[in-house]
């Protein structure tokens, strides 16, 4: 059995600080949720992959041609849609 501490209850009810961050994400998902529109691609993976350090062009293995607006343009948004 696993022990529920009051800390926990309380935090669980209050929420995060983060949640503010996380409900404009999914928000921004929400409202934009096809991978039609370059403009739209580039939103969504740019911010979420920045919030989360794991932005795309970070990749070890990017081709060396492209810097990184170029690679989200020419290459991330292509390959979505």
């Amino acid at each position: 059995m696993v022990k529920i501490t009051k800390e926990q209850v309380k935090t669980a009810v209050e929420g995060s600080d983060w949640d503010l961050g996380n409900k404009i994400r999914y928000d921004m998902c929400r409202k934009y949720p096809s991978h039609k529109k370059k403009s739209e691609i580039l939103a969504k993976v740019w911010l979420i992959g920045r919030s989360y350090f794991a932005a795309i062009e970070r990749r070890k293995n990017i081709e060396k041609k492209f810097d990184g607006d170029t690679y989200y343009l020419e290459k991330v948004a292509p390959g979505l849609k």
